[in-house]
């Protein structure tokens, strides 16, 4: 990839969208929505991972509905829930 258009893409469009949902979810922690154990930056990556597969893949669509999952799953995942492993760890125990 040109190292200007990729510096670029990251500056103007990734790095922007990626601190906007860090500061919600943040938001969510701090209401108690989502657990403090909640590594931000990987439930972006899940999010926004997800959100590009889906756009790369067209299998699903990318809507209102796979925002609102998204949420969901990320709130059970994620309210008071211990993470298994360790705090480092990518394992997350889903319990509703």
């Amino acid at each position: 990839m040109n190292e200007r258009l990729a510096a670029q893409l990251q500056e103007t469009l990734l790095v922007p969208r990626r601190r906007g949902l860090r500061e919600i979810l943040a938001r969510g922690v701090a209401s108690g929505q989502l657990a403090e154990a909640v590594q931000l930056d990987l439930a972006v990556d899940l999010v926004y991972g997800t959100m590009w597969y889906r756009l790369l893949s067209r299998h699903a669509p990318v809507d209102a509905r796979l925002a609102v999952e998204t949420a969901d799953v990320l709130r059970i995942c994620w309210r008071g829930r211990k993470l298994t492993g360790g705090a480092r760890s990518l394992v997350v125990r889903c319990e509703a």
